[in-house]
C-alpha cells in the first residue's frame, strides 16, 4: 500500500481553510491567496498575458489586462470554460485548444505557438501541460519587469514545502528545472504556499 505522508493535523486545516476560502470567492483562480492579492495589485489594464491552462483564472485575468491569450489541452475542460468566456461578454480574450495526446513531444510546438502572437508578453501564467517548456520560453519572451507565474511550483522546483509531492531541498533538481533556476537566479522571486499547493511569482529584471 501507498503510504499517504501528507494528512497531518497542519495539512488538514490548510486543506479546510484553502477549501473555504476558494468557496466565499468563486471567482477568483485557483492559486494560493498570498499569489492573487500580488497579482491583483501588479497587473495592469495595459498589459498584454497568456494563461497556459484555462479555469476560473481566465476571466479574472482578462478583466485585469489589455488582452489575454487562453490556451487549454483538455477538450471538455475546454468546452466549458468557452460557454463561461461567451456569457462574460469578454472581448479581449482569445482562447484555443490544442489537442495534446497525453503530452506528447510532438504537440508542444502547437501548444508553445501562442509566444508568437506578440513581440513581447508583459505576464505568462504557466499552470497546464509543457510547464517547463512554457515556462523557459517564457524567460525571453517576457518583458522587463513582467511576470512569470508558475502553479504547483513545488512539485517541480526544490524547496522547504510542507505541501503535498513537494520536491525537497535536499533532493537533487530535476536537470531542466535546474537550467531554469541558473537563468533566472537574478529574478525577484515571490514564492507563497497555502499548505495544499504553492504559486511561484517571478519578476524579470
Amino acid at each position: 500500500m501507498k503510504k499517504i505522508t501528507h494528512i497531518t493535523p497542519r495539512y488538514f486545516f490548510s486543506r479546510v481553510n484553502t477549501w473555504y476560502y476558494y468557496k466565499l470567492h468563486p471567482n477568483e483562480p485557483w492559486l494560493t491567496q498570498d499569489a492573487i492579492k500580488i497579482l491583483d495589485n501588479l497587473l495592469s489594464k495595459n498589459d498584454v498575458g497568456i494563461d497556459f491552462g484555462s479555469g476560473r483564472s481566465t476571466l479574472w485575468f482578462a478583466e485585469r489586462l489589455k488582452k489575454l491569450y487562453s490556451i487549454e489541452g483538455n477538450k471538455g475542460w475546454y468546452d466549458k470554460v468557452n460557454h463561461l468566456i461567451t456569457k462574460s461578454g469578454f472581448n479581449n480574450i482569445e482562447y484555443q485548444y490544442i489537442k495534446n495526446e497525453n503530452a506528447s513531444p510532438e504537440y508542444s510546438s502547437d501548444y508553445l505557438k501562442v509566444y508568437e502572437k506578440e513581440a513581447s508578453f508583459d505576464f505568462v501564467l504557466v499552470d497546464g501541460i509543457y510547464r517547463y517548456e512554457a515556462a523557459d520560453m517564457a524567460i525571453d519572451k517576457l518583458q522587463s519587469g513582467g511576470l512569470l507565474v508558475i502553479d504547483n511550483c513545488n512539485w517541480f522546483l526544490a524547496s522547504n514545502s510542507n505541501s503535498p509531492t513537494s520536491v525537497p531541498s535536499t533532493a537533487e533538481q530535476d536537470k531542466e528545472w535546474s537550467s531554469f533556476n541558473t537563468k533566472t537566479e537574478q529574478w525577484r522571486r515571490i514564492w507563497t504556499s497555502n499548505g495544499v499547493t504553492d504559486t511561484l511569482i517571478l519578476i524579470k529584471p
